[in-house]
C-alpha cells in the first residue's frame, strides 16, 4: 500500500493535514464519524432523552462540526461506504450549508440536534437519500432541491420554516410525526409551492403544524396522506392548508385531521383516486367564511365527508367533478342559519349524493345546477319529522334550482308530500297550512313580496321531481307534483294580481288540465239549467217569440205550438245553441226571449250570460283535454 492510499484510509490528524483546512484538526468524534462512514456503520453518541431542552445541554462530548460533515458528504476527500453517513444522538454545531452542492452519499441523521438558529440550506442541492429522523433544527430551506431517492423528515421538530419550493423528490416525502413550530412572516410553516414528488407525501402519524401548509401547484404521483394531522395555525388569509391546483395520483387522505384556526383551501385540485375527510374536524374559518374550499376539484373516485366529519363553517364544492359518490353520512355541518353549510352549486357527481347528517342542518345548503347520478337520503325515524335533516326555510334554506338526478333511494323512502315539503324548503318560513285538500295535504300561504332573502320561485325542482316519478312509473305521484308546482307558483311566485287570479281560476275549474271533467260537469249543469229555464219559458205566453220576419205566414208561430213554414221551438236545441258554441242547430236563429214580456229581461240576461259562460267553459274544456294549459303555465 502506498503512502497516499494509506493516508486516505486512516483519518488521523496527519492524514487530513493536506485536505482538511477549514477547521484545522479533527476532534475524536469527527474521526469516529469518518471511520464509521468508511465502514458503513452508524455513529452512536448516546441515548436520550431527545427533547429540545436536553439536546441544548449537550456539550462537545456529543458534537460534530457541520463544516466537517459537509466536507465528508460533498467534497469526496474521505471514503464513504455505499450505505452512506449515519449519525445518531449527535449535536451538529454550526450551519449545515449544502447550497448548490451535490451530496454524493446517503445522509441519515437520527435524533440529532442541529444547533444553528439559521435554516439548514439545501437550496439548489442534489441529494440521493436525506433522512432527518427525530432531529431538532431551526428550519430547512430546499428551494429547487433534487432528491433522487427519498426525503425523510419524520419525527423532526422544526423551530423555523420548512421550505421546499419547486423541489423535485423521487421516492417520497415523509414528514410523519414531524412538528413544524415556526413560520415565516405570512404564517406559513411549510412552503412547498410547485413541489414535484414521484412517490407518496405523508404528513401523518402525529404531524403538527403551528402555521399554514402551502402546496399550491404541487404534483404528487402517489398518495397525499395527512391522516391524524393537527393544523394549529393559519396564514394571513385564514387558511391552514393551501393546495390549490395540486395534482395527486393516488388519493388524498385527511382522515382524523383537525384544523383549529384555519381552513382547507384546495380549489382546482386534480386527484386520481378518492378524497377523504372521514372523521375530520374543521373548526377553522378563512377570510371568506369557509372551513373547506374545494371549488372546481376533479376527483376520479369518491369524496368522503363522513364518519364523524365536522365543519363549523362553509364546505364549498362548487363546480366539483366527482367520478364516484359524495358521501355526507354521520356528518355535522355548520349550525348557523346565517351561514351556508354546504355549497355544491354546479357540482357533477357521477354516482350518488349520500345525505345522512348526524342532526338537522342549520345553515343554507345549495345544490343549484348540480347533477348527480342518484340521490340517496335518509328519512327514517325522527328524520321524517325534520325534513330528512335537510335545512328548512327557517334554518337557512335549501337551493334546488337546476338540481338534477335520475332517481331517489334511501332509508325510509320519503313520500310525495314530504318531497314537496323538501322542495318548499327553498322558500321563506311559513306558518301552518291554512287549507287542506285531497291532493296536497299541506298548502302554505303565499309569502309577502316584501320578504328579504327568500329564494325566487323556480319550476325546475318540481319538474325534475315529476320527471323522476314518471320515469319510475309513479304517474299518480308525478301528477301531484305537477299540480303542486302550479299552486306553489301562485303562493311563492311574484305574480301580478290578475295572473294570480287566473292561476286560481284554472285550479278551481280544471285543476290545471288534470281534472277537465270539472268544467265538463259545470258545462253540463249550465246546459241543464238553461234547458229547464227555457222549457218553462216555452209555456209562458209571449215570453219566447220568433226572431225572423213572420208577416208572410198565415198564422202566428208560438213557442208552445208549431205552425207550417216556421221551425218549432225546442228547449233542448235552444239550450245547445246558447251553451255549446261548437254546436249550432239554428234554434237561436229563429227564436229569442221577448224583453217586453213579464220576466223577459231576465231571460235576455240569461241568454247572454249562457253564451259567454258557454264559450269560456268550452274553451277551458278544449285547453284541458289538449294539454294546452299544462304546456303554457310554467313561469
Amino acid at each position: 500500500m502506498t503512502k497516499n492510499n494509506w493516508l486516505r484510509r486512516r483519518p488521523t490528524d496527519e492524514a487530513t493535514a493536506g485536505v482538511w483546512k477549514t477547521g484545522g484538526h479533527l476532534t475524536e468524534h469527527e474521526k469516529e464519524m469518518l471511520g464509521c462512514a468508511d465502514s458503513g456503520k452508524r455513529l452512536d453518541l448516546g441515548a436520550g432523552p431527545f427533547d429540545l431542552q436536553a439536546m441544548r445541554a449537550w456539550t462537545a462530548v456529543r458534537t460534530i462540526r457541520a463544516s466537517v460533515m459537509r466536507n465528508l458528504v460533498v467534497e469526496q476527500q474521505w471514503p464513504v461506504h455505499a450505505k452512506g453517513v449515519h449519525l445518531y444522538g449527535v449535536r451538529i454545531s454550526g450551519l449545515l450549508d449544502l447550497e448548490a452542492a451535490t451530496v454524493h452519499c446517503a445522509l441519515r441523521l437520527e435524533n440529532c440536534f442541529l444547533d444553528s438558529p439559521e435554516m439548514v440550506n439545501l437550496d439548489y442541492a442534489t441529494v440521493s437519500v436525506l433522512i432527518l429522523d427525530g432531529c431538532r433544527l431551526g428550519g430547512l430551506t430546499g428551494d429547487t432541491l433534487i432528491a433522487t431517492k427519498e426525503l425523510d423528515l419524520s419525527r423532526s421538530i422544526f423551530t423555523g420554516l420548512l421550505r421546499l419550493r419547486s423541489a423535485e423528490i423521487s421516492g417520497g416525502l415523509n414528514c410523519n410525526g414531524a412538528q413544524l413550530c415556526g413560520s415565516d412572516t405570512r404564517g406559513n410553516s411549510l412552503a412547498a409551492d410547485l413541489m414535484k414528488v414521484t412517490g407518496k407525501v405523508s404528513l401523518s402519524e402525529g404531524f403538527i403544524a403551528e402555521g399554514a401548509i402551502r402546496l399550491p401547484g404541487a404534483e404528487i404521483a402517489g398518495q397525499f396522506d395527512c391522516r391524524g394531522a393537527e393544523l394549529k395555525g393559519a396564514d394571513a388569509d385564514g387558511d391552514a392548508l393551501i393546495a390549490d391546483r395540486i395534482k395527486v395520483g393516488a388519493g388524498v387522505f385527511f382522515e382524523n385531521i383537525s384544523s383549529a384556526i384555519g381552513a382547507i383551501w384546495m380549489p382546482g385540485a386534480d386527484i386520481s383516486g378518492e378524497l377523504s375527510f372521514r372523521n375530520a374536524t374543521l373548526n377553522g374559518i378563512d377570510s371568506i367564511g369557509s372551513s373547506l374550499v374545494a371549488d372546481g376539484v376533479n376527483v376520479t373516485a369518491d369524496v368522503f365527508l363522513d364518519g364523524g366529519f365536522k365543519a363549523a363553517n362553509t364546505v364549498s364544492l362548487r363546480s366539483a367533478c366527482i367520478g364516484g359518490s359524495l358521501r355526507l353520512t354521520e356528518t355535522t355541518l355548520a349550525q348557523d342559519k346565517t351561514t351556508t353549510a354546504l355549497d355544491a352549486g354546479g357540482a357533477h357527481i357521477t354516482h350518488e349524493l349520500q345525505w345522512s347528517p348526524c342532526k338537522q342542518v342549520v345553515g343554507r345548503v345549495s345544490l343549484q345546477d348540480a347533477a348527480v347520478g342518484q340521490l340517496e337520503d335518509d328519512w327514517t325515524l325522527e328524520r321524517r319529522q325534520a325534513n330528512g335533516y335537510w335545512p328548512s326555510a327557517e334554518q337557512g334554506g335549501l337551493n334546488l334550482d337546476g338540481f338534477t338526478y335520475t332517481r331517489m333511494i334511501g332509508e325510509g323512502g320519503a313520500d310525495v308530500r314530504e318531497r314537496l315539503e323538501w322542495i318548499r324548503s327553498q322558500y321563506r318560513p311559513r306558518p301552518l297550512a291554512s287549507r287542506t285538500d285531497s291532493l296536497d295535504a299541506r298548502v302554505p300561504p303565499r309569502p309577502r313580496t316584501s320578504d328579504k332573502g327568500r329564494a325566487s320561485f323556480t319550476a325546475q325542482p318540481y319538474q325534475q321531481l315529476e320527471t323522476v316519478y314518471r320515469q319510475a312509473g309513479q304517474d299518480r305521484e308525478a301528477r301531484r307534483v305537477a299540480i303542486a308546482r302550479r299552486r306553489d307558483l301562485r303562493r311563492f311566485g311574484d305574480l301580478t294580481w290578475y295572473r294570480r287570479a287566473g292561476n286560481r281560476f284554472l285550479d278551481i275549474t280544471i285543476l290545471y288540465g288534470y281534472q277537465t271533467w270539472r268544467v265538463v260537469a259545470v258545462l253540463a249543469a249550465l246546459y241543464t239549467a238553461v234547458l229547464l229555464l227555457f222549457w218553462y219559458a216555452q209555456h209562458q205566453a209571449g215570453l219566447i217569440v220568433p226572431a225572423q220576419d213572420i208577416t208572410s205566414l198565415r198564422s202566428m208561430p208560438t213557442a208552445a205550438g208549431c205552425v207550417s213554414g216556421y221551425p218549432c221551438f225546442s228547449p233542448i236545441g235552444y239550450a245547445l245553441d246558447t251553451v255549446i258554441p261548437i254546436i249550432n242547430v239554428h234554434q237561436a236563429d229563429y227564436w229569442r226571449p221577448n224583453p217586453g214580456a213579464p220576466d223577459g229581461w231576465f231571460y235576455e240576461y240569461v241568454n247572454w250570460a249562457s253564451i259567454v259562460l258557454g264559450w269560456a267553459l268550452a274553451t277551458l274544456t278544449v285547453a284541458g283535454y289538449t294539454g294546452l294549459v299544462r304546456s303554457t303555465d310554467a313561469p
